[in-house]
């Protein structure tokens, strides 16, 4: 099992996360001594500030490479097989022998101004660096992975912090904080209410219209299907727990007048965190007809962070040279693979 974040694997992570930024420039890799001081200099410089300046004090032509060895190019092997992944169906992912994993979903709208649509393909991108950064810290962390024979809830718990982790820690400042939300549900409910009930408080206050909403049913049922005959693991879990990203980009009139508006489309990343409770998902998902009633029990946990559409987009060169070094395509091509699109034809109700 992965072990929390701790600041001995954060600086694991911030030290991958350089020498991914030094490979995309294709830069040769550094010593471990300027690494270091790079990751120190990271703290308090500019974002836009070019590290590569920032050498040890000894520095000629640096010696032989440290983090350029056999163990650091494995480890970006292992990043590309997981962002290749991610962009597969969840049952093929499975047949793999790999936990699968829930891709994220935009849901845009049929606004006519140009800016929206900008806003909405802005947002799949940041998603996608959302998963790549995600990866990069399970390499780090769990760099075997899990074994979806022994330790499946483990690998579905710890890549449902992941997405959090990623929009909290290293794309901090590109996404912005705005509203968070927990809510307990505990009913006891007939089997064949379960998945309707389920699927009404997970999007409940989205305004979402019912095609939408078959859409993202049709997501969730293909989802469990795919995981629901896998051993959770030698030992038994209290929780199952997903995450779903879900990407909105509300119409907001900024000018307070309806008789006048004047719009803006807000790109915005929901992280729907689910810890549904053990017994409650083995009965929910599985073939026991002699169980009528399921005493439903999950946590939703919603986290509501803004893009900085602004800043994303002046740091675009950079992601897609990350992305053409890890994956062969850049940005926008990979976020077409990874985010699942629903179009809805009426706008939403901006959530709180």
């Amino acid at each position: 099992m992965a072990e929390p974040l701790t600041v001995d694997s954060v600086g694991a992570i911030q030290a991958m996360i350089q020498e991914l930024h030094i490979r995309a420039e294709g830069g040769s890799s550094v010593d471990e001594e300027t690494l270091a001081l790079r990751m120190l200099a990271a703290t308090s410089a500019e974002h836009d500030y070019d590290l590569s300046q920032i050498k040890r004090l000894d520095d000629g032509q640096a010696p032989g490479p440290v983090t350029a060895s056999a163990d650091g190019d494995d480890k970006f092997n292992q990043l590309a097989e997981l962002m290749m992944g991610n962009t597969k169906a969840p049952d093929q992912q499975v047949a793999e022998g790999k936990i699968p994993t829930t891709s994220p979903v935009v849901v845009v709208d049929s606004y006519a101004k140009q800016n929206a649509q900008s806003n909405f393909a802005s947002l799949k991108d940041a998603h996608s660096m959302i998963q790549l950064y995600s990866n990069l810290m399970q390499v780090q962390q769990k760099p075997g992975g899990f074994n979806i024979t022994s330790e499946a809830a483990a690998g579905f718990a710890f890549q449902a912090k992941q997405a959090y982790n990623a929009m909290m820690g290293p794309l901090a400042g590109y996404y912005n904080f705005s509203v968070g939300s927990a809510q307990t549900y505990s009913n006891q409910l007939e089997r064949n209410q379960i998945h309707d009930n389920f699927l009404g408080k997970v999007f409940n206050g989205f305004g979402f219209d019912k095609a939408t909403l078959t859409a993202l049913d049709t997501k969730l049922t293909t989802f469990v299907s795919a995981i629901k005959g896998i051993n959770p693991g030698a030992a038994a879990p209290s929780t199952f727990d997903f995450a779903q990203i879900l990407g909105l980009c509300p119409k907001i009139n900024i000018a307070g007048d309806d008789s006048d508006p004047e719009w803006v489309f807000s790109p915005t990343t929901f992280l729907l965190y689910m810890k549904v409770d053990a017994k409650t998902f083995r009965e929910s998902v599985g073939k026991n007809d002699s169980v009528d009633k399921v005493d439903f029990n999950f946590q939703l946990t919603v986290t509501k962070c803004e893009l900085n559409v602004r800043r994303f987009e002046a740091d675009r060169p950079k992601f897609d040279k990350m992305f053409n070094l890890i994956t062969n395509k850049n940005l926008s091509t990979y976020s077409d693979l990874l985010n699942q699109q629903i179009e809805q034809k009426n706008a939403p109700t901006t959530p709180q």
